[in-house]
């Protein structure tokens, strides 16, 4: 279900009052009302949650095209000023964001310095995995199974 503020005066009021908008049209526009640290402001209207960020910008800049989500350049999950705030894929915003995944999305290397290139990384359950490593690896276990072998 699509809802804009424009046609529903009753949610723009409420979302419109629960803005900080002190710190002017380049600062972050802080949520005064219900978030959690660390979390993304909401806001209950007719028995839903909705994100105040994608209402305000869609009031103050354009509709959100389907698929996509709003990504903050700002990385302060409680802005709603549209300037801070773009249109992204799910995968650019966890991409560009801080978290573990955005973490090691740009690791070039292993963790014993091998590339994760073409030739030396391949995919396992959605992971890279270093080639050259699991060949070591490969080579240690059959080694340990040899030193176990009777002569």
């Amino acid at each position: 279900m699509h809802i804009a503020l424009i046609g529903n005066p009753d949610l723009a009021s409420r979302v419109w009052s629960r803005i900080d908008r002190s710190t002017g049209p380049f600062g972050c526009w802080g949520w005064r009302s219900k978030a959690q640290p660390g979390r993304y402001p909401f806001i209950q209207f007719e028995g839903r949650q909705f994100n105040p960020a994608t209402l305000v910008y869609e009031d103050l800049v354009a509709p959100l095209p389907d698929g996509l989500v709003l990504r903050r350049l700002c990385s302060n999950l409680q802005c709603l000023n549209p300037s801070h705030l773009r249109p992204a894929t799910i995968a650019e915003s966890v991409l560009a964001g801080s978290g573990i995944t955005a973490a090691n999305a740009r690791k070039t290397t292993c963790s014993n310095g091998h590339p994760f290139d073409e030739d030396n990384t391949c995919l396992s359950g959605g992971r890279r995995i270093c080639r050259q490593c699991r060949n070591d690896e490969y080579h240690r276990e059959q080694a340990a199974l040899r030193a176990l072998a009777p002569p």
